[in-house]
């Protein structure tokens, strides 16, 4: 029993391992930023892919509606008031260009 119960110990330490080691990957892609100004959601990033993501560390000089950038970031598990959009801590932001409409 006492076997069983360090197994099972052991497992559950390496899975949690592992856990954090995929919170901490790194993602780089293209994106939009957009202004939706609802709650405390000013700006949310939006992948190529249409996923939709909240930055706390968005730079004051990348707040601007329909601007494209290409980012580097980590997924994180803060809570924010975007309901529809997961959280993200920006590792690196370059301005592409504005897009138009």
């Amino acid at each position: 029993m006492k076997v069983k119960l360090l197994l099972y110990t052991v497992l559950v330490i390496l899975i949690s391992c592992n856990s954090q080691d995929d919170d901490n990957e790194k993602f780089s892609d293209n994106a939009v930023i957009g202004f939706v100004g609802w709650m405390d959601c000013d700006y949310v990033i939006q992948l190529e892919n249409n996923e939709y993501y909240f930055a706390d560390n968005l730079p004051e000089e990348f707040k601007r509606d329909n601007l494209k950038v290409s980012i580097q970031y980590t997924k994180t598990d803060k809570h924010q008031n975007c309901d529809f959009a997961g959280a993200v801590e920006i590792i690196n932001i370059i301005n592409i260009s504005e897009t138009t409409d």
